[in-house]
């Protein structure tokens, strides 16, 4: 990452929001030394600080209960493929750490939930479909939304929809219920994303291992998801 590709995308952001009314004139990118801050007058929840020494992006995710508009943090809402290139997207204080691959796509997901990570989001937001996306798949979350995780297309992925509903259902109801329960507990979710080829946004497929510590429950495990199956 560079001050140049910096630049580049946040031009094509303004592009991509074109069509929203006073965006573009409202973004602004503010420099001191190798920390960029981009803010939006009109949209204040698309907000970020890039660390171009150490090639991070610290953001909140939007579409947040407190904020009235529940709009979306535009910084984590490019399509899959356009993200800063091999930088990792630091979100909602750490809770969510994304590492985007040299592709600019979402490789690899770390999410350390516990009951001090207190985030409520609005309803799910409406994505135009991605370039790769098929007959059978749905826009599938990397991390649920029951685990408070963003509603923004970083955290979005082109899933079957069978593995969605049927697969993704079941982990998601269990790794949520110490939340539902109001116990004590501490969750560790490592998501890791393969794809077919360097050209291609829509996984092959999807490994998940997580760690878990609660009164009622502790352990890890891990299991691979495989998108490609046609049902």
């Amino acid at each position: 990452m560079t001050a140049e590709t910096i630049k580049e995308h946040i031009s094509a952001l303004k592009g991509r929001m074109s069509g929203t009314p006073d965006f573009a004139p409202g973004l602004s990118c503010d420099t001191i030394g190798d920390i960029w801050h981009v803010s939006n007058t009109n949209y204040p929840e698309t907000e970020a600080t890039i660390n171009l020494c150490d090639k991070t992006v610290n953001a909140l995710s939007g579409s947040r209960l407190e904020n009235k508009s529940l709009a979306l943090n535009e910084v984590l809402n490019c399509p899959q493929g356009q993200f800063l290139k091999g930088t990792k997207y630091i979100i909602d204080d750490g809770a969510f750490v994304y590492e985007i691959d040299p592709e600019g796509r979402v490789g690899r997901v770390v999410a350390t939930l516990s009951p001090t990570v207190r985030i409520k989001h609005g309803k799910p937001a409406k994505h135009p479909s991605d370039k790769d996306k098929r007959e059978c798949d749905e826009f599938g979350h990397i991390i649920a939304q029951c685990l408070t995780a963003p509603l923004e297309r970083i955290n979005i992925l082109d899933i079957h929809w069978a593995t969605n509903k049927e697969m993704m259902a079941h982990l998601e109801s269990f790794l949520s219920s110490s939340q539902r329960l109001g116990t004590t507990y501490k969750i560790t979710l490592t998501v890791e994303i393969m794809y077919p080829n360097p050209t291609i946004v829509r996984p092959s497929v999807i490994r998940y291992s997580a760690e878990i510590f609660t009164p009622l429950v502790s352990g890890s495990f891990c299991f691979y998801l495989n998108n490609q199956y046609e049902l």
